[in-house]
């Protein structure tokens, strides 16, 4: 038997790659432990496919795969918030990918969190980690804020994660207004 809870919130951080939001998000958890926030990443979806799952012989199911692998991370975020529990959506969003998210979550609290960087702290921060190609940020800059709109902005350049998770922390536990999934929405529904 279920008990009548409010519903979680979920919020978006939408970012390429090497953005920083991963580091925010822990932060954020660390600062607000209150706020009980999952950090649902989508590299951990990633982690479960196997090797070549995206090489060139599969590519006619790329569409389908990458649309199995958005609407899971909706799913499971939807899920959440709808047992109550608060959602981050570690994201790099493409006007496509935007398209399922706004699909997958009508009716739930969504907050969006636009997260960017410098393309040379960009590339300074791929270039150091092991689990990237070369070029990755680089290749996302052009679509992943395309078509999108925030509540929040976070520039993640020059200052650390612990200060912007400060910030992020204080404007969460302020209740904010899910305008852009608003803004968003309506837009969709227009076109």
């Amino acid at each position: 038997m279920s008990q009548f809870h409010p519903p979680g919130m979920i919020v978006v951080f939408n970012g390429t790659s090497s953005s920083g939001k991963t580091s925010l998000a822990l932060e954020v958890q660390r600062q607000a432990p209150e706020l009980q926030l999952l950090h649902l990443q989508l590299d951990a979806f990633r982690a479960m496919e196997p090797p070549g799952y995206w090489s060139t012989e599969h590519r006619d199911q790329t569409p389908l795969r990458l649309e199995a692998l958005c609407r899971a991370m909706n799913k499971a975020a939807a899920e959440f918030a709808r047992c109550g529990q608060n959602v981050i959506m570690d994201h790099v969003l493409t006007p496509k990918v935007s398209g399922y998210l706004l699909e997958d979550l009508i009716g739930h609290r969504v907050l969006f969190v636009k997260v960017f960087c410098a393309i040379e702290e960009l590339e300074r921060r791929e270039s150091g980690r092991q689990d990237r190609p070369s070029g990755l940020a680089r290749s996302q800059l052009a679509s992943v804020h395309s078509g999108c709109s925030y509540d929040l902005e976070i520039e993640t350049t020059s200052r650390p994660a612990s200060d912007l998770g400060h910030i992020l922390a204080g404007w969460l536990r302020n209740g904010p207004q899910t305008e852009a999934h608003t803004r968003l929405q309506r837009a969709r529904n227009a076109a």
